[in-house]
């Protein structure tokens, strides 16, 4: 189903439903979670349509993150059904999700400070030569056409995550990173976003 372009996997689907914007990409049907016997999520359903901006708007607690967790696979929902393109999905864990093209870029920015922008961005998706060894040229190449893709010019692939400073318009860097990581996955078919409070 995926193939492989540039060393890494390809996320895009050559025969995916759901590309008409009157048909919804990916759905939630009845989604019930519950954590340790309290009600997270009770009964919500929510279509997703291709090419819009969907917002999710509640407080704290209402429920956004865990049915986008449910939604990529970090959580399984206790009942209903999730649908992409028409296709019921049962996701397992997070790869699950990556596999069928669904990309998150979560609240909490993980980065690793030690490691270089390009590692943190393909940290779980490194490309390697012979299966073995990290494949460093594809690395930065692959980061560099992402980051020119995203219009961040002003950090390099190569630059340890520790070292970089307060960008000059006030932003942050890890989140620009976490940004790349979610956006890696360029070829999903959606991609969730969870801003910070």
């Amino acid at each position: 189903m995926a193939k492989k372009e540039g060393g890494f996997p390809a996320l895009l689907h050559e025969n995916v439903k759901g590309e008409n914007p009157l048909e919804a990409l990916i759905q939630a049907k009845n989604i019930s979670k519950s954590f340790s016997g309290i009600p997270a999520l009770r009964n919500i359903s929510i279509d997703f349509y291709p090419g819009r901006v969907h917002v999710l708007l509640g407080e704290n607690g209402a429920g956004k993150s865990t049915l986008i967790k449910i939604m990529s696979g970090v959580y399984q929902k206790d009942e209903g059904q999730i649908y992409l393109a028409g296709e019921e999905l049962n996701l397992h864990n997070p790869r699950d999700g990556i596999d069928k093209g669904i990309s998150v870029i979560h609240q909490e920015l993980s980065v690793v400070a030690d490691l270089s922008v390009a590692e943190n961005i393909f940290l779980d998706n490194l490309p390697k030569t012979g299966g073995v060894l990290i494949d460093y040229k594809t690395l930065y190449q692959e980061t560099a056409r992402l980051m020119d893709g995203l219009k961040i010019t002003n950090i390099h692939p190569r630059d340890i995550v520790r070292n970089l400073s307060r960008p000059p318009d006030g932003g942050d860097y890890a989140g620009r990173v976490s940004q790349g990581k979610g956006s890696h996955y360029g070829r999903a078919h959606i991609v969730l976003v969870r801003e910070r409070d």
